[in-house]
């Protein structure tokens, strides 16, 4: 068979010919050959097909020539410009480094931007949520004012109506006269009532005077709001990005001492540690430092009663395995030059304190497993899974704490951990960064980061939260606590939801925002007020749930409907002092315990019903407490006289005395009174008094039914008022959105343009790359092009001007 004619013939120089034709094509035009040389001066005898040479071709009416020709020629310049094609590959090559660095630039400033703008908006939406919640809370603690006015207005004409039916039930007009007749004790009780009908005859009655508040918006001033969101920013050139500027506090470091006997110390946690020397005799010192001359540590080796350590800065000496003596239990670290091994901190050390600048690595078994609590301050190297022992159940972050708690969704804190304390650290917490065994978390003063739901894990039972700075929002606290405690100095608004329904046991120190109704839920059972709680305990503050009361010494005087009549125990703190007026305590009271306060009882502070008194320390009498034949104006003192300047008052020893208001007045013995003035005094109560008193008993009908109706109709103001406050934040709200989004739009749109130029400087240098050319004016897009591309390759930085920022208008009246 003739291999020719063969259709399947693998001849190589069939390749060959194959890999010429593709070698013959233009690259301008890769379906035709290339037939003709330009002889033109300015196109350095480029070669040509016959689209070049087309009306529309860049080489149209030039000169030109055959390839063969022109070979020659071609291979002259060739060998000019080969020796250029390395160098020109190099600066493809750093060219394409430097776009490739440029785009890593710009997409991370793009993700830069985008957090910035989520940062700033999350912040102004948190910031007009607490401008509506402050407005709603404005308008909640008027309503409360008004609910406080018309309960207790209520209460006192409900009172006086109760002690003004009793007297009527018990005082017949038509059987006055037999009194005369009767025993001393019935005309006591005779007294008793005259001296209630004149108290109450005597008390002014007052109109209330309600709070309604009329909430309005200032329309113009809102639309000034909406021209200045779009002055908050601007997106220009710029080196760098500080999206947060925070100055860096220096830390005091431990202050050297000198002790009666000329040793040094330095003073830690009010214990006094004693600075080592190998020239020095310490064997007797259970706490000792070590300083950077402090010398060779072996001659301590052997100190068996060495129990507390501190390792100050500059501290160099080798800390191989058993130099430190097994007999230690604390010890403290600071920013030490020497590595720590794998046996360095003795395996009999229960607390380990790293201090600020400790800058040497915690590999895995650094820390010992004896290790039971851990106080990292702000340590230079980061932690790496198991750098924290299991062992570990204890846990403290202190101020400055920078380093990451998370590798991908694994929390670096072991778990192990029990008990969690954060103080004002700088490394942001992410949801897992807490693990789910931590129990019992304390967030100190100063924290301020946000903390969003599920940062505090679903597991921790007992929360204390401190003077933090950041507003606590609903989900912050998850459902499983149930103990919390808000410390001294918290200051945020504890509105209804913050604290989750599934808590049992409350305890509030010397907060600095007032509660208001709905703070404490009603799964609230225990709960306690500290010394120093300072804000009013108006009725519905404390949640229908609460069974066990705790007051100790509060600043605020109690009032009618504070205490709930779900509670049934109530124990009166050592200190407490605030008046108990009767009704105060409720009916519902099963045990009352009374320590050593200060009290002024009077007659009804402790009501009959009380089944259980315990006293602890309380050093009064509640003898005479209930008394009927007390004096209503000084209960401690029983009633001995009548005055007959005032209508037969009834009097104590107190009320004629220097300072009483019957001082110098004509008085008798109730025991010893005339039957003349008991008739005087029986005419008074039947013509006048009492006719008084129905009177008064319907009238105080009358005036519930005002008040009551005044204050529905403010009720339902204040419910306009609350829809007014959701409508037009939901206008802001969608506003911000629409701001935030149009700002990611144009970062998006810049991000994408970069990317689009990024592309074209790749594709075009991997082209001109596969083609090993020189000459800028033959393939490609020459390096002037790229160099111009690449300017346009910015880095794109997004600022904002925070003065601009609309909460610094008031915007909204309340009157």
């Amino acid at each position: 068979m003739d291999n020719n004619n063969n259709p399947n013939n693998n001849n190589p120089n069939n390749n060959n010919n194959n890999n010429n034709n593709d070698y013959n094509k233009c690259h301008y035009h890769p379906t035709n050959e290339i037939n003709l040389i330009c002889l033109e001066a300015e196109c350095k005898l480029m070669p040509c097909c016959v689209a070049c040479m087309s009306i529309s071709g860049k080489h149209h009416r030039h000169s030109f020539d055959l390839v063969n020709n022109c070979i020659s020629k071609i291979i002259d310049n060739f060998k000019k410009i080969y020796p250029n094609i390395s160098k020109r590959i190099n600066d493809y090559k750093e060219l394409s480094e430097k776009s490739n660095s440029i785009h890593s630039n710009s997409k991370l400033d793009f993700y830069k931007n985008i957090a910035l703008n989520d940062k700033v908006f999350a912040n102004l939406i948190n910031t007009l949520s607490s401008i509506q919640r402050n407005i709603k809370n404005e308008l909640q603690t008027n309503q409360d004012k008004n609910y406080e006015l018309n309960s207790n207005e209520s209460l006192l004409i409900t009172n006086n109506s109760q002690i003004l039916s009793n007297i009527l039930n018990n005082v017949s007009i038509d059987h006055l006269d037999d009194s005369i007749n009767n025993d001393n004790n019935d005309n006591i009780n005779l007294v008793k009532y005259y001296q209630q009908s004149l108290e109450v005859l005597n008390d002014e009655i007052i109109e209330i005077d309600y709070q309604n508040s009329l909430l309005t918006f200032d329309l113009q001033l809102i639309e000034e709001l909406k021209e200045n969101f779009k002055k908050i920013y601007s997106i220009n050139q710029s080196d760098n990005i500080n999206i947060e500027d925070e100055e860096e506090e220096e830390d005091e470091k431990f202050k050297i001492g000198i002790d009666e006997n000329g040793n040094g110390f330095v003073k830690n946690e009010n214990k006094k540690y004693y600075i080592y020397s190998e020239n020095s005799e310490q064997e007797d010192k259970d706490s000792v430092a070590f300083g950077e001359d402090c010398g060779n540590l072996l001659n301590i080796r052997s100190n068996r009663v060495l129990k507390n350590v501190m390792l100050l800065d500059g501290f160099k000496e080798s800390l191989g395995v058993g130099v430190l003596p097994d007999s230690i239990e604390y010890l403290e670290i600071c920013d030490i030059k020497t590595p720590l091994v794998v046996g360095s901190i003795p395996s009999s050390v229960r607390t380990l304190v790293l201090n600020d600048g400790f800058s040497q690595p915690l590999e895995p078994g650094i820390i010992p497993s004896s290790v039971k609590s851990l106080d990292l301050h702000n340590i230079k190297n980061r932690l790496n899974v198991g750098s924290i022992p299991r062992s570990v159940e204890n846990l403290v972050l202190n101020n400055g704490f920078n380093q990451p708690l998370l590798v991908d969704v694994v929390s670096l804190i072991s778990d192990g951990v029990k008990f969690l304390t954060l103080h004002k650290i700088k490394s942001q917490l992410k949801v897992g960064s807490i693990p789910k065994t931590v129990k019992k978390l304390s967030i100190g003063d100063g924290f301020s980061q946000y903390l969003e739901s599920g940062i505090v894990p679903n597991g921790v039972i007992t929360l204390y939260i401190n003077n933090i700075k950041q507003q606590l929002q609903i989900g912050s606290i998850p459902t499983s606590v149930k103990f919390a405690t808000f410390g001294e100095g918290f200051s945020q608004l504890l509105s209804p939801g913050i604290i989750p329904k599934g808590v049992m046991m409350l305890f509030f120190y010397n907060i600095k925002c007032p509660l208001v109704i709905g703070s404490i839920p009603i799964s609230v059972t225990w709960l306690t007020f500290y010394n120093g709680f300072n804000h009013s305990i108006s009725p519905g503050i404390i949640s229908k749930g609460v069974e066990r009361l705790l007051l100790h010494d509060i600043k605020q005087p109690l009032e009618m409907g504070s205490i709930p009549t779900t509670v049934t125990h109530i124990v009166l703190e050592d200190g407490f002092k605030q008046a108990l007026t009767p009704g105060i305590i409720p009916n519902s009271i099963k045990e009352l315990t009374l320590k050593n306060v200060n009290l002024q009882l009077v007659e009804g502070s402790i009501p009959r019903q009380i089944p259980r008194i315990i006293l602890n320390n309380f050093n009064e009498s509640l003898e005479n407490y209930n008394n009927n034949n007390k004096c209503s104006f000084h209960p401690n003192k029983n009633l001995e006289l009548l005055c007959f300047n005032c209508k037969f008052i009834p009097c104590c020893m107190h009320c004629i005395s220097q300072h009483g208001e019957h001082h110098g007045h004509k008085t008798n013995c109730i025991d010893s009174i005339e039957t003349s003035n008991i008739l005087k005094m029986m005419n008074l109560f039947k013509n006048d008094i009492i006719p008084k008193l129905k009177e008064i008993v319907e009238n105080d009908k009358q005036i519930i039914n005002k008040s009551e109706n005044i204050y529905n109709e403010i009720n339902q103001q204040y419910e306009n008022n609350k829809i007014l406050v959701t409508n037009e934040f939901k206008k802001f709200h969608t506003l911000i959105q629409i701001n935030q989004l149009d700002i990611e739009n144009q970062l998006r749109t810049t991000f994408d343009e970069n990317t689009i130029i990024y592309t074209i400087i790749n594709s075009s240098i991997n082209n001109n790359n596969n083609y090993n050319i020189n000459d800028d004016n033959n393939y490609g897009i020459n390096i002037e092009s790229i160099g111009n591309k690449l300017d346009n390759l910015n880095d794109t930085h997004l600022q904002y001007y925070f003065n601009f920022l609309f909460f610094i208008h008031p915007f909204f009246i309340i009157f």
